[in-house]
């Protein structure tokens, strides 16, 4: 816009001519026209990091900004993430995920043999003996009877072998079986040798006959 004003001299109109050229938007700032004479905060889920600017950027994925007249987005902090570009929030990892890093755009399913039952973690947990987990796991599964898991992050459980048992579920490891009984593989108990038949040690898998003399 050109703005001028004239002063009548004794012979001749002498002008005096300024242009407005609007005001330049600092940065998280931005307008449209060139001369307007105030400028708009960024909106959230953008910024702006250059001053002057006619529009906001975006914030990438894997970024977020909640406020207005940014300047620059942030990192999803660890635990969190988000897949959306222009975010103002990041979500936090579900359950049965994990995210260790920053600025992330997914997070990580816990591996077989660990879980996480929380929300918004950074790393899983392992299962303790006598459970065990598939990927993604929310929660460790108890090993059934006649099964044992003796380490940690177990991915799964291994049969009693015969002439060992496990009576109750989550068991570290198998008991032998006393003398005077057997058990045949994966057993929860132990069964007592049939009349005329006997074990002379533990840990046996069947039971043998009496000699008839």
């Amino acid at each position: 816009m050109v703005l001028g004003s004239c002063l009548k001299y004794v012979s001749r109109y002498v002008c005096f001519v300024s242009l407005d050229v609007g005001v330049t938007c600092a940065p998280g700032k931005f307008t449209e026209d060139s001369g307007a004479a105030s400028c708009s905060a960024c909106t959230a889920g953008t910024y702006q990091n250059m001053a002057g600017a006619t529009d906001c950027v975006d914030c990438g994925a894997g970024r977020f900004q909640g406020g207005t007249g940014a300047s620059s987005c942030l990192g999803c902090p660890a635990g969190s993430y988000t897949s959306a570009v222009g975010a103002s929030v990041c979500l936090s990892c579900a359950t049965g995920t994990y995210q260790a890093n920053t600025g992330n755009t997914a997070c990580n399913s816990c591996s077989a043999g660990t879980y996480q039952g929380n929300s918004g973690q950074t790393s899983c947990a392992c299962c303790t003996q006598g459970t065990y987990s598939a990927l993604g796991a929310t929660v460790c599964i108890n090993c059934d009877a006649g099964t044992y898991q003796a380490g940690l992050s177990g991915v799964g459980c291994t049969g009693c072998s015969a002439g060992t048992f496990a009576a109750g579920s989550a068991a570290r490891s198998c008991s032998s079986c006393s003398a005077g009984t057997y058990s045949d593989a994966s057993a929860s108990v132990c069964t007592s040798c049939a009349s005329s038949t006997y074990t002379a040690t533990s840990g046996s898998s069947a039971c043998t006959r009496f000699l008839e003399l």
